[in-house]
């Protein structure tokens, strides 16, 4: 996180401002999950500033705290990978690639892939 927040004010990048604690349990709530530690405190330290997407000089778009969606939510499409189908209720994407080329998500269903 720290890498990454020396990152984007190295480069002319907007301001991160990190989400509130009711943001961040808000959205544990609404997909009945626990973050992961890590993950929680990015959102609560680093998250770009609510309604504004901020996409880096690699084009990675990191997405603030109220665009963050679980699978079901976020992508219509069929998922390939079964263990990841099965629980993609638990599964936040936070940021994507060009445009949605691809995207990043993070597990946070009880499990081997907690946190990955």
């Amino acid at each position: 996180m720290e890498k990454l927040q020396l990152r984007w004010s190295a480069s002319d990048q907007r301001q991160y401002s990190g989400a509130h604690k009711t943001s961040v349990k808000l959205l544990e709530n609404k997909y009945s999950i626990t973050l992961p530690k890590d993950f929680r405190e990015y959102l609560l330290k680093t998250v770009p500033a609510s309604g504004t997407d901020l996409m880096d000089d690699d084009y990675f778009d990191w997405w603030p705290i109220d665009r963050i969606k679980n699978i079901p939510d976020e992508y219509e499409h069929s998922i390939g990978n079964p263990e990841i189908a099965n629980s993609g209720s638990k599964y936040l994407f936070f940021a994507d690639y060009l445009i949605w080329c691809w995207a990043w998500a993070i597990c946070c269903d009880d499990g081997p892939n907690y946190g990955k």
